[in-house]
This record gives structure tokens, sequence and C-alpha cells, in this order.
């Protein structure tokens, strides 16, 4: 899932801050970002979802401090493998229902280094945050 906690922001610096995926299932690729904010001392993830013309349609899914940006990380996952770790948690089985209504093949994982992962998934209007791993 993540690259070791020693890969962190070295080489190459871009590790793991931006990822494409069909994270809205319509068939074209979008694109996610990280994007630092230097007033406040903030970051926020982004996806820009494509469209047949015009220019994508950007969401922000996940804000933090960054301070925590070292430790953090996006990466395209399957739907099939959150579904998986879903099963094998007791305490996140109501987060099922929530992936089920999801017709996107994609989702994006905001993860960090050492082991925590949430996956965004699409609604139809928006984007859901399902933890997956603490």
């Amino acid at each position: 899932m993540a690259a070791s906690p020693d890969m962190a922001r070295r080489d190459p610096v871009t590790l793991n801050l931006t990822a494409t995926g069909d994270y809205d299932g319509d068939g074209r690729p979008d694109h996610a970002r990280i994007e630092k904010n230097d007033l406040p001392a903030q970051f926020r993830v982004v996806i820009c979802l494509a469209r047949r013309s015009g220019p994508c349609v950007e969401q922000m899914v996940y804000q933090g401090r960054r301070a925590d940006l070292i430790s953090l990380g996006i990466s395209t996952v399957s739907r099939e493998s959150v579904r998986l770790a879903l099963l094998r948690s007791e305490r996140r089985r109501n987060s099922l229902a929530l992936l089920d209504r999801s017709i996107a093949r994609d989702l994006l994982s905001v993860f960090t280094f050492e082991s925590g992962m949430t996956a965004f998934v699409w609604t139809g209007s928006r984007f859901e945050a399902v933890p997956v791993m603490d």
C-alpha cells in the first residue's frame, strides 16, 4: 500500500503527491494532487474530475496541517482491494454500503506512511471518506 517511512519525501520529491484514476466511474482519467498552502500552514488533497469538454471540475476531499505532509501520500486503489480490507474488519462493515453505492472502479487513497488509510468514494455528486485502516 504505502512506501516505507524512510522513503517519505526523499527521492523523488514528488513521490505520492499525485495520482490518476477513474474516480467517478465515467471512463475518463481523473487526476488528484496534494497542494500546499503557505498561509495558513495547511495542505489539501484535490481531485480534478475530467469532463467531455471544458476544464475539469475540482473537488477538495481532504485538508490537513502542513506539518503532517511529510508522512502523507495519495495513491489510486481498486474498489475490490478496499472491499477486502473492510471485510476483514468487523467495525468497518457499515462502510461497505457506501462502497457499494459507488460506480467508480478506482478510489483515491489518502494514507500515512505509518499505517493509516482513508479511501474516498464517489457517490454521484461528491466524495465520501471511508476509513479503511487506522
